[in-house]
């Protein structure tokens, strides 16, 4: 299991690469929207249901209404799409995590933090899952038992099928 150190340590490394990228350019990438309040530039972008908020060019990531905060794991996350995300559209067709670059290498982690648990928690509860999903902006979808999409950034989606 990551240890807190290992997630600061990537949100460094992405403040770090941040001031040498175009901010119009990340924003188009990312389906973002770049904000200058008060002469300071901001990067905004959807994250599940609410929006977040990236100083530009320091890299500090928070909600954009400030309410809740975020945690490490998030936080680098949310830098890492920014930074990653390209300009290519969605092709709408659907992968399995396996397909994903690196995927293969990560798939037993995968399994045992996401797969399970979700399997665990919901798989015999389609209703329950079903709620739970509307709450962070799933749309229901027609695959398996029960099925939702979720966009956890404007250019990832990602299906769950129970």
């Amino acid at each position: 299991m990551a240890r807190i150190d290992d997630f600061q340590n990537a949100i460094n490394l992405a403040r770090d690469k941040l001031p040498y990228r175009d901010p119009k350019e990340m924003c188009r990438n990312a389906g973002a929207e770049l904000s200058a309040p008060d002469g300071s530039k901001n990067i905004v972008f959807p994250y599940f249901v609410k929006k977040v908020r990236i100083s530009y060019p320091e890299g500090t990531v928070a909600y954009d209404e400030g309410a809740d905060c975020l945690s490490p794991q998030e936080q680098g996350l949310i830098l890492h799409y920014l930074l990653g995300v390209n300009h290519l559209p969605l092709t709408g067709k659907l992968i399995t995590f396996r397909e994903i670059p690196s995927g293969e290498f990560y798939y037993q982690p995968f399994l045992k933090r996401a797969q399970v648990p979700l399997v665990n928690t919901f798989g015999s509860d389609h209703e329950l899952f079903l709620k739970a999903g509307k709450k962070l902006g799933g749309k229901d979808m027609e695959m398996g038992d029960a099925s939702m999409t979720f966009h956890p950034f404007p250019k990832i989606p990602i299906t769950l099928i129970l």
